[in-house]
């Protein structure tokens, strides 16, 4: 043995496929033994690798009692093995694909708020039903209200700042037109002294022409130049005073303001007002701005005084209640819990894992059929909306979306349904039970039939295999009648006794 293992060790990984058939088994073993019929039935390609009928227990456990009830049946009847029987019928077969799913809202809300504060009021509980706007919960917002009142009381003062600045503005253009006629008084002025003092200094230029020639003594000459001296400072006053009351009423000062200075009177006054009245109108647009920024934040305060109050987005009932009255929350939906989830259940969504090898006979709009187990009666029809384009490389899978009206509520999500798809047209076949067929390979099996008390072995082909019947191709026909049970102990000719006639 020793040379064999030596042997065996030199095999290139001989020890790395060991230690993976080991895993393998263990894992083979585990998943035959813990995992559920249902669970096995929605992951098809991971049941093929991992299930072995062989290595689970309750399969081995199901084959001993069955054996045991068959055995007592055989030493009841002397040796003749009791059957069950199935009366073959030719019935209209739709083609179709089964899958299991899961029930999942098509629509659902979280709720969170968008503004921080304590619950003051949780208006719903879990179940109950709501519309589009009924009230959820409401926030305590004093803090808000408040601030509100502060904003309103700041947007009076600055409507009261702009009607004081609008009245400056008023005053400062009507001191334009008081500034204009100044400057008009103060033009004459300037001429009056003016023409005066030309008026003295001709005759100054007369009296020194006259003292030249000694007509008139020295003194006369002097009074008269003290008259002249003294018309030059009144002319010279008088036009540095039209100079500095006529200060951004000029002609340049429109052109250094960037106008063209008009020729009619009234367009160069109203150029005149708005140089000169600057500061006035800056001072009105501030008292704007203050207004614009008062009414922004009283929308604001408002806006989270109406925030303060949650209200449903959609139309549906409430699935989760995660938070209490007199809790503080935060804003916004970055937080861990949503405050309240909200489902509409109109229209529920079922999501098929479909094996790669079934997915060519899937189609957008196919009919559906949804079973619920804790409704036997009743058959839900939807429609295939949706076909994923890409099969997940692990379960080789893809996923199919499926629409389900549930106007009445009877379902809800979470269930637990299985599903039919429709993949293709109506015909005639003979449908028997899985269980019935004596399997050679995945097209071809053999089921017993029964011939006066007898049982004979016929060779079958099998078109389709469902989830619990096969429908068969060839082998049989109307009226045949097939032996469901006991199907080990039989052969061809052995004598049997039916027990469901």
């Amino acid at each position: 043995m020793k040379k064999i293992y030596d042997l065996l060790q030199k095999i290139p990984f001989f020890s790395k496929f060991v230690i993976s058939g080991i895993i393998y088994l263990i894992t083979t073993i585990g998943y035959s033994n813990l995992t559920w019929q249902d669970l096995r039935a929605r992951i098809p390609a991971v049941s093929k690798i991992l299930y072995s009928k062989k290595l689970s227990v309750a399969y081995h456990i199901e084959q001993y009692r069955n054996n045991e009830k068959e055995k007592q049946s055989d030493e009841e009847d002397d040796g003749i093995t009791s059957v069950s029987f199935l009366i073959l019928k030719e019935e209209n077969f739709y083609p179709k694909i089964q899958n299991t799913a899961i029930l999942e809202p098509i629509v659902s809300t979280d709720i969170y708020s968008k503004v921080s504060g304590r619950i003051e009021k949780i208006f719903v509980n879990e179940g109950d039903k709501v519309k589009v706007g009924t009230k959820l919960l409401k926030l305590d917002s004093l803090v808000y209200e408040l601030d509100l009142i502060k904003q309103k009381a700041a947007l009076e003062t600055s409507k009261a700042q702009l009607r004081l600045t609008h009245e400056k503005l008023f005053n400062a253009e009507k001191a334009v037109d008081a500034k204009w006629l100044e400057i008009e008084k103060r033009q004459l002025t300037f001429q009056k002294a003016k023409s005066e003092y030309l008026r003295i200094q001709e005759i100054f230029d007369k009296k020194k022409e006259l003292f030249e020639n000694k007509v008139i003594s020295q003194e006369e000459l002097s009074n008269i130049d003290l008259e002249l001296q003294s018309r030059k400072t009144a002319m010279d006053s008088a036009e540095k005073d039209l100079e500095v009351i006529s200060l951004g009423m000029r002609d340049i000062d429109i052109v250094n303001d960037g106008y063209t200075v008009p020729t009619k009177f009234q367009d160069r006054l109203k150029i005149l007002k708005k140089i000169n009245t600057k500061i006035e109108r800056s001072e009105i647009e501030v008292a704007e701005k203050n207004i614009e920024v008062a009414e922004a934040n009283i929308k604001a305060s408002e806006m989270l005084i109406k925030e303060a109050s949650v209200s449903s987005p959609i139309e549906g009932f409430v699935s989760k209640v995660n938070r209490s009255e007199g809790e503080l929350i935060n804003s916004g939906s970055g937080v861990s819990n949503p405050i309240i989830t909200i489902i509409d259940v109109r229209k529920l969504l079922v999501t098929l894992a479909v094996n790669e090898k079934d997915i060519y006979r899937f189609k957008v709009g196919q009919d559906n059929f949804i079973y619920v187990d804790s409704m036997p009666d009743r058959k839900f029809a939807g429609k295939i909306k949706r076909i994923n384009p890409a099969i997940d490389s692990k379960t080789h899978t893809t996923e199919i979306k499926i629409e389900l009206s549930n106007n009445d509520n009877a379902l809800r999500p979470g269930m637990f349904v299985r599903s039919e798809t429709i993949v293709g047209d109506i015909k005639k076949a003979i449908q028997i039970p899985v269980s019935a067929i004596i399997p050679i390979d995945d097209k071809t099996g053999s089921v017993f039939v029964v011939k006066e008390s007898k049982a004979f072995r016929v060779e079958i082909v099998i078109e389709e295999k469902l989830e619990d019947s096969a429908v068969i191709k060839s082998g049989l026909k109307d009226g045949d009648i097939i032996i469901t049970s006991n199907l080990g102990k039989l052969y061809d000719g052995a004598q049997i006794k039916t027990t469901n006639i």
